[in-house]
Order: structure tokens, then sequence, then C-alpha cells
């Protein structure tokens, strides 16, 4: 089974949601999801009104959840921008 955690892609707009949204990303598939709610109704998760706090809200999550500390977190997530796992 693969590793997932989130991350905070750097780069997005914190004004065109409220704040940052999570993305989930899979241990060596190419890609992230971002949490921008699905439907009509949906909202997106919001992690944090700056990027300290949602990367803070993150790591917490991640190492709750998962058991994925941040040096994991940056292995998964390079490992979804190649093709090696």
């Amino acid at each position: 089974m693969s590793k997932h955690c989130y991350t905070i892609p750097i780069g997005q707009d914190p004004a065109v949601h409220g704040g940052y949204v999570p993305s989930l990303v899979v241990e060596g598939v190419s890609g992230h999801c971002p949490l921008t709610g699905r439907g009509k109704h949906s909202m997106p998760w919001v992690w944090g009104k700056t990027l300290e706090e949602a990367q803070a809200t993150c790591a917490s999550y991640n190492l709750r959840h998962f058991g994925v500390d941040e040096d994991a977190e940056f292995r998964i997530v390079l490992s979804t921008m190649s093709n090696v796992k």
C-alpha cells in the first residue's frame, strides 16, 4: 500500500478560498488532489489563513493520522514529481 499524506502547495492565492487549502498526495502517483470540495454546496478545507498556520496544521494532521513526519511528507511529495518511488 502506498503512503499518502496532505501537503500545503506553495504558490496558491489564499484570497481565493479564504486561506490555504491542503492537497492529498499519494507516494509515486503524479500530481495532487486539492481539497476544494465537490458540488454546488461544498466548501474547501482551509487549514490556515497564513502559510505558516496551514503548514503547522498539515504537519500535525499527518503525524497524528498517518504517522508521517515532515521529512516523510517531503519524500512523498517529491515522489509525485517523478517516476521514481
